[in-house]
Parts: C-alpha cells; structure tokens; sequence
C-alpha cells in the first residue's frame, strides 16, 4: 500500500487515514511512500552526463603540440604526471564528499545545494584524468576504457541518488508536518467517527503498534513485516525504502574487473592451484552478487548496498599501490567479498535474530552506535491513554475540510 503525503499537513492528524494504517497494519500489508521522481530529474541526469563527454573531450586536448607553446614539453614527465594525479585526487575526494553527504542525512540537508555541483565538477575532473592517461597509455587501452565506463555509471547514479533522496526527504517532512507523534491526537469532521475509530483501535490494543508504524514509516519511509520485527530490536534506523543506484552499480562492475584481473594473471603470477582457486571464487562473486541484491525486496536491498561498506577494507589495494600481490586476491576473494555476500544473502530479518551481535552489526551498518538508545520509536505524547467518551472534534461540532481523509490509496 503506498502512502501520498499531504503539502499541507500530515494525512495522519486525519483519522480516516489512522484507520487505514490500522488496517494495513492488522493484514501485515507492506506501506511505503509513493516516491514519484522530480519532473526534472531525467534532464538533470543528462546534463551529468554531457559533463563527462565534455571533460573527456577537454583533456583529449591535452597531448596537442600546441601545449609546447606554453612551455609544457613532453621530456617533463613529472609535470605531466602530477597534473594527471591532481585531477585525479580531485575526482576522488568529491566522490566522497557526494557519497557521504548521501549517506548521513544531516550532513545531505546542509549541503543539499552544493552536492549537484560537486557531482558535475567531480564527472569533469575524472573524465579529464582517463583522457589524459589515455594519451599516455593510448584509447584502447583497456583499464582506462573500463575507467571510463565506470565514471560515467557511477556519476549518473549519484545523480539518480540525489534526486530520489530529495524527494524521500520531501515527503517524510510532509507525513510529519503538524503529527503530534500519536494517533490519539487525529481528528474528523465527525465526532461519532472519531469515537468509534479511536475506540476500535483501542479495543485491539493497536494504539502504540500503530504509532510506531507511523514513526518507522517518517524515520525509513517503509513499513513491513520485516522492517517492524527487525526495529523491534535494532530500535529507529535510516532510510530503507530505497537503494544508490551508484553503489551496486559501481560494486557490480568493480567485481567483473576483479574476476577479469584474477583470470589474466594470478595463474602465470601464483601457479596453478592458487590461480584458478582465485579464478572460480572471482567469477562465483561476479556473477552471484546481482542476483543476490536484485532478489531482495526493498528493505532488504537497503540492508545490502550498506553491507557494501565492508569492502572499504580494500581500498589499499584498489586505489593505491600500498596493497598488491596474492595476499590481497586472497583476502580480498576468500575473505572480505564473500561475508559481504553472506551478509546481504542472509538480510536484515534473520541478522536481528542473532543474540547481542545481530542487532548490534546491523546497527553500524546504518551508520548508528551499536547500543539501542533507551528512548522508543514513539513520541513522548503517544503514551497518554484514549477518552473514548470525550473524543471531540477540536472545534466542536463545526465541520472541517476533509479533503485529505483517506488519501492512502492503492
């Protein structure tokens, strides 16, 4: 069932749409909001994307002869090497910069007019860095044109990112705006309705259920069967009604390279048992890890873009050069990517059964200290008990526009 927030104020001060939460809630029906793209989200994707064309052709331009006329000669190795390697470090450090600010979301609301920025400036800088190591190594080399598939994959999907993220944080605003943090407080333009539906809430002791329902739906945008059963334990988490494009993305492609750098040299470099040991544990990743994301639902492809996280330890080895060799294939493929396949596989409902150390992990992974905080997922208000008998309307008996009654739907 997808939920349409109101512009105006939250539909659950409304309770009509109380009542069809409870209901949802009583079938075991999963809610989430109805996320519809900003209307200039696809143009904006494009833009991006023409960025990289042009950053691309700009440093195509580099190795022309009329560079010489600004002193910069060809036998200046260094220079040319530091140039490459500023660009480069520029990319990288606003790839972090739009990554993070995407992952905390009070980091996203501060810096949210400066992450498209970041994110055109980042695709320019990158793309000029492949082109001018293309003219060192030629265009067919074959690292740099994956480089550059994988630029224009990841900008693009940071981009999709932002867009949706905006829109998320939108909507959870507007499903918050004038809720006082229970359902006790809703109100109708009929008294006899507001009676009867705050008494048969209560009558099936779903007052408190429904207001944590609502406030896991404000904080993560979803509310399921696994989502409430996983809060019960782990306490409020993040956004997990949708997934970065740019991450899986980025992390699909990242594998295929792996298994594609372990099938050209690990057998000449490490011998024959190592090497296709290395061989088939590189090409079961590539292959099972879209599988096993684009077969979880939502909430779960949520919990595993963040198990991604585990694979920062093996930056060393993918960015520099302070980690070569066979150790790092075989931490790398025998070790680190398959607990973050494991992870993934298992998803957050079966992680949250695991005594202390489930709940305390999946916690973490969503950017959260391990100890549940004391304070629940309610309002402080929702504790106050129902007067069924003295259930009003606010204003008497006047009536009240309902034109945001049962604007849940679908």
């Amino acid at each position: 069932m997808l939920v349409v927030p109101n512009h105006v104020s939250s539909i659950y001060t409304r309770v009509w749409c109380v009542y069809e939460a409870f209901l949802a809630a009583a079938w075991d029906k999963p809610i989430g909001l109805a996320q519809r793209p900003l209307l200039n989200q696809w143009p904006r994707t494009l833009r991006v994307v023409s960025t990289g064309f042009a950053g691309f052709g700009a440093g195509m331009l580099y190795p022309l002869p009329g560079l010489e006329w600004y002193g910069i000669s060809w036998d200046n190795w260094a220079l040319h090497e530091n140039l490459w390697l500023a660009f480069t470090c520029t990319g990288l450090s606003l790839v972090a910069f739009s990554s993070l600010t995407t992952t905390f979301t009070c980091c996203f609301r501060r810096a949210t007019a400066t992450i498209p920025i970041a994110i055109h400036c980042m695709t320019a800088s990158l793309t000029f860095s492949i082109a001018m190591r293309a003219s060192f190594d030629g265009l067919t080399n074959l690292p740099n044109l994956f480089r550059l598939v994988l630029i224009g994959v990841g900008s693009t999907g940071l981009e999709v990112d932002w867009h949706r993220t905006t829109r998320a944080l939108q909507q959870a605003d507007q499903l918050a705006k004038g809720f006082a943090g229970t359902v006790r407080q809703a109100t109708s333009s009929s008294a006899e309705d507001l009676r009867r539906i705050l008494h048969e809430i209560e009558e099936h002791e779903q007052v408190d259920a429904i207001d944590d329902m609502i406030a896991s739906l404000i904080a993560i945008k979803i509310s399921t069967v696994q989502t409430r059963s996983v809060l019960k334990v782990t306490g409020q988490l993040k956004d997990m009604s949708d997934w970065s494009r740019a991450l899986f993305s980025v992390t699909a492609l990242g594998l295929i390279w792996q298994f594609r750098q372990v099938y050209v040299y690990r057998i000449m470099e490490d011998g024959m048992v190592m090497g296709w040991l290395l061989r088939v544990f590189a090409g079961i990743e590539a292959l099972l890890w879209p599988i096993i994301f684009l077969s979880h639902p939502v909430e779960s492809k949520a919990f595993a873009e963040r198990c991604v996280k585990v694979c920062v330890l093996l930056l060393p080895g993918w960015i520099g050069e302070a980690w070569l060799g066979v150790s790092f294939e075989v931490v790398a493929h025998m070790c680190v990517i398959p607990l973050m396949m494991i992870l993934a596989a298992l998803g957050p409902g079966r992680i949250s059964r695991a005594p202390v150390l489930g709940p305390a992990l999946i916690r973490m992974l969503f950017w959260q200290i391990p100890c549940r905080p004391k304070t629940g997922l309610r309002h402080p208000k929702g504790d106050q008990p129902i007067d069924n008998d003295n259930a009003e309307h606010p204003k008497g008996d006047q009536p009240i526009d309902n034109d945001n009654d049962g604007v849940i739907s679908f």
